[in-house]
């Protein structure tokens, strides 16, 4: 009877034991850490405002490119006046500062660097918002004010990120920090969508991001073209098409991650994948035909063809989640605030377990 007793102890300490071991699986999964810019990060509050950053980086270093290569098709600033050749030249070292800042900001956990990110995102933003309201003034086309609003929205939102980073430097490193608990418990949600863990985290806020620039670029043109697609028959084909890319991409991706709905997803990826190869086809034939004469538009579609790509690519990523039975959106609670298991619910009692009588119990 006392062997039968001891035996029964044993088996509900192991269960008690695996189902506890199964908890700190879950719970590492969301302490992974994810890089970005090639750096490793393993806080979620600090990976959703470094991502963003990250992408303010990325595009700003690409309309430098962009201008560099427009002043070499130029062949110098020779058709450029004082003033114009000013303000390029203060939007260069602006661009340039932003790269530099943004990156070295997030790598050194340096407040300096991410405190003068902010302040130059805040002064643009301020610019063009400025900027935009006299094109309202002027009555400049809708589609010039929309850009500059957007313009205007998108350095806000990178002066609010980086000083988010820049308090949290004041704290410690930002780099790594897998081990470390987010203060707040909102920490792996996405515009008010809870996520998974780290990966889930990133790759939706890069599938949101990309779809927010290829909104910004096909929507632009939605709105400006929308006269005209009134007015000339053969332009209209053209102009619904960008409608119906605009509306699905945005569709499929939102409520493909919020239902954690493969199919949705799926739909996404080929609407991404089938652009990002039409797009890269148009690329290859600018260059054949066209060569050095056109660098500013082949740089501008391989822009173009990166953001599909890194939308194909996380989408791709939330997709195998899925197809693994993962819900995107299931928060996996940590380990403090999951009480303990009674051994009878995690298996304890099995089938060929002897059953103890009443005065074994009582012994």
């Amino acid at each position: 009877a006392i062997l039968v007793q001891a035996r029964v102890q044993f088996i509900r300490r192991l269960a008690v034991t695996n189902q506890y071991s199964v908890q700190e699986g879950s719970a590492s999964a969301m302490a992974k850490e994810e890089f970005v810019l090639g750096l490793a990060i393993g806080d979620p509050e600090v990976l959703k405002a470094a991502q963003f950053v990250k992408t303010s980086v990325g595009i700003t270093a690409f309309f430098l490119l962009l201008e560099m290569m427009h002043v070499l098709e130029q062949r110098g600033f020779k058709d450029m006046t004082r003033s114009e050749m000013f303000l390029w030249i203060v939007d260069t070292v602006r661009a340039v500062a932003i790269t530099i800042s943004g990156y070295f900001g997030i790598k050194l956990s340096s407040r300096i660097f991410l405190g003068c990110f902010c302040g130059i995102s805040i002064l643009s933003s301020g610019m063009a918002l400025i900027a935009s309201l006299n094109d309202l003034r002027t009555a400049a086309p809708v589609g010039i004010v929309m850009i500059r609003f957007f313009a205007c929205l998108f350095f806000a939102l990178g002066g609010y990120f980086s000083s988010k980073l820049f308090m949290r430097a004041k704290e410690g490193a930002l780099i790594g920090g897998s081990g470390s608990k987010p203060a707040n418990k909102q920490a792996y949600s996405l515009l008010g969508i809870p996520m998974m863990d780290l990966q889930v985290l990133k790759a939706t806020q890069s599938v949101f991001t990309s779809l927010g620039i290829i909104v910004c670029l096909l929507g632009s043109f939605v709105v400006i073209g929308a006269e005209d697609a009134l007015a000339h028959a053969h332009f209209l084909s053209l102009w619904i098409f960008c409608l119906l890319i605009v509306v699905s991409m945005s569709y499929t991706a939102v409520v493909g991650v919020m239902r954690s709905n493969k199919a949705l997803l799926g739909c996404f990826c080929a609407i991404s994948g089938s652009l990002c190869a039409f797009f890269g086809l148009g690329t290859v034939l600018t260059l054949l035909t066209c060569g050095r004469h056109c660098l500013t538009t082949t740089i501008f579609d391989l822009f173009v063809v990166g953001v599909f790509g890194v939308a194909l690519q996380n989408a791709t990523i939330l997709k195998k989640k899925v197809l693994e039975g993962v819900s995107l959106t299931a928060v996996i609670k940590d380990q403090d605030e999951m009480g303990p298991v009674p051994a009878a619910r995690v298996g304890a009692r099995t089938l060929d377990e002897p059953q103890t009588s009443k005065a074994v119990e009582e012994l």
